[in-house]
């Protein structure tokens, strides 16, 4: 029988794991507000009036063209849609016969036929999409609140930050059109949170766990998504085989009956069988598909020099601070209504790395301190996966060594795992803050301002090859109100904690307000992103779709052949590639 006081201790944490959701589905629904309030839908549709035959009953403008969320309003918004039907009417949805000739449905992993989640679309219709994303976002911070909480021991409110970083970070919200990406990137925490704790205790159950959160994650239906979150739990068992290895190898030349046990090859060996067999059914159809790919070639140097081309370029590094200095994807040319301020190379979430400039003060003194396997950890991934994303040769390693891997998408999708490693950073820096002394802030202050000016010099340098004169001086007029707001938030969250504290507040109040300046400038660059659309016009009907339609039951199939497709400005095409 379990003692009062463990009894009493299980109460607590329940309790404030029940705490932590509450709050972190607060912050989500104010967040999408105007989406589960009702009447409007998650779906960039608005942008399907650039192109006939919807232009031609459009009554306003359209958002500016993005080639990126027009896959949310032409691919992933369909695809969840007829596959709810497909279900409904009885059938798999195993085939798109209104694409050209037709074309797998089920074989895409995208469509994620069999992502349990997914099923909501069977009853809530093109309201899912607003649904699913707050519950994604808000499983991806609890993921990470429980891994801070029970495995790296930070302090409540430390451990909210954290999660605040990731949940609300420009990477989570610029791929929101894209389901699947963060549909699979939330399941990272909890990958590597069963990792975590398999390494610690190798037992069967706990391999279990870990393996179910991997074949989760690959159901969700990016796999390029979901190789990140298999490398960074490979990663954290890494380290600590090796720190173990290490530890052994001492303990054997004092003890040299020590011996290794197999239990940790057997347990791993489980949680890869039922992460494999969870996620067969939709992986091995979409290995095979592959196979048809356009991106299907050997690993060549001419293919790795091509891949690492759309690498992040450095002088990017200027919107670790300034996350909108090379323009807004949502704001219109005043001269040319379809296309965007934008001009940075890529397309804007490509390069998403804004986590706030609180988030980064946090990560800079999280960096400092005792030795510690999770800051070393965290330490190591975000710089990682900064190191791939700005296209070092780190990269070759995986695209020669990884079979599949040279079919895979930008190197800078790996940011999602510097997010990840820098929201860890934060968490452990918000709770070394309440033990900290001024000389921690003052190194800390000395870091960013390091990294500042590399972000901005590089940035000055691709100012001055693009455009001409003073437009370096002139960008950094237009963005230090950005940047001054910053500064000045995490100056506030900080220096409420090292003020309060030592003013013997309790802690709620001092560590609240450090939660809401990282959660302030987060949202002053995320909010508004996402486009809605009005629930009666997400996919609206015209006489020429009805038209088609009335042919496609009569067995003709419609095959659009365009003369001109760009992904700068918005197609002047009838039914551009993807929308059939």
């Amino acid at each position: 029988m379990r003692s009062r006081s463990s009894r009493s201790s299980s109460f607590s944490s329940r309790s404030e794991t029940a705490l932590a959701g509450l709050i972190l589905a607060l912050l989500v629904w104010l967040f999408l507000f105007p989406v589960l309030s009702g009447g409007r839908v998650w779906l960039p549709t608005r942008l399907l009036f650039w192109a006939y035959p919807f232009r031609a009953s459009s009554v306003e403008t359209p958002p500016p063209w993005n080639p990126l969320m027009w896959d949310g309003a032409a691919q992933f918004g369909v695809w969840r849609l007829y596959a709810a039907r497909m279900w409904k009417e009885g059938h798999l949805p195993l085939w798109n016969p209104h694409q050209g000739a037709g074309y797998p449905l089920y074989a895409n992993s995208q469509s994620a036929v069999f992502y349990p989640p997914n099923a909501q679309f069977a009853w809530l219709g093109a309201r899912a999409f607003g649904w699913l994303a707050g519950w994604h976002l808000w499983w991806a911070g609890m993921g990470l609140w429980l891994l801070l909480r029970r495995q790296v021991g930070v302090d409540f409110a430390s451990a909210l930050t954290g999660a605040v970083v990731f949940t609300f970070s420009l990477w989570m919200v610029t791929w929101q059109y894209l389901p699947t990406v963060p549909a699979t990137a939330s399941w990272i925490p909890w990958v590597v949170h069963t990792a975590g704790r398999w390494v610690c205790q190798p037992t069967a159950r706990r391999a279990t766990w870990w393996g179910a959160t991997m074949g989760f994650c690959l159901l969700a239906g990016h796999l390029q998504i979901a190789f990140y979150a298999l490398l960074a739990s490979i990663l954290l068992v890494a380290y600590h085989a090796g720190a173990s290895a290490w530890r052994s190898a001492q303990d054997r030349s004092r003890h040299p009956l020590v011996r290794l046990s197999a239990r940790p090859v057997a347990t791993l060996s489980l949680a890869l069988a039922i992460a494999a067999s969870l996620g067969a059914p939709q992986v091995l159809p979409a290995v095979e598909l592959s196979r048809y790919s356009h991106r299907r070639a050997p690993a060549t140097m001419e293919g790795y020099s091509a891949y690492v081309s759309s690498a992040m370029p450095i002088a990017h590094l200027a919107t670790l601070f300034l996350p909108d200095f090379f323009g807004h994807p949502n704001t219109a040319q005043s001269d040319a209504p379809d296309l965007s301020t934008y001009w940075g190379k890529g397309n804007y979430a490509e390069f998403a790395c804004f986590v706030g400039v609180p988030a980064l003060l946090l990560a800079a003194v999280g960096m400092l301190g005792r030795r510690s396997i999770w800051r070393a950890y965290a330490l190591l991934l975000a710089v990682l996966a900064m190191l791939m994303a700005l296209g070092t040769p780190l990269n070759a390693l995986f695209y020669f060594g990884v079979p599949g891997f040279s079919g895979t998408g930008s190197p800078a999708r790996v940011l999602v795992l510097w997010t990840f490693g820098v929201a860890l950073l934060s968490a452990i820096g918000a709770h070394r803050l309440a033990e900290a002394g001024r000389r921690d802030w003052a190194i800390a202050v000395a870091i960013l301002g390091v990294l500042f000016a590399v972000g901005m010099l590089t940035a000055q340098v691709l100012a001055e090859q693009v455009l001409s004169g003073g437009a370096f001086s002139e960008l950094f007029l237009l963005q230090a109100p950005v940047l001054v707001q910053g500064i000045a938030l995490a100056v506030l969250g900080v220096g409420a904690v090292l003020f309060g504290l030592r003013r013997g507040w309790k802690p709620l109040f001092p560590q609240g307000v450090l939660v809401l300046s990282v959660l302030g400038s987060l949202w002053a660059a995320g909010m508004g992103y996402n486009p809605t659309a009005p629930a009666e016009s997400a996919y609206p009907s015209t006489p020429f779709v009805q038209r088609l339609q009335s042919l496609t039951e009569g067995g003709w199939r419609i095959f659009a052949v365009q003369g001109g497709w760009s992904l700068y400005r918005a197609p002047q095409a009838i039914l551009p590639p993807n929308l059939a």
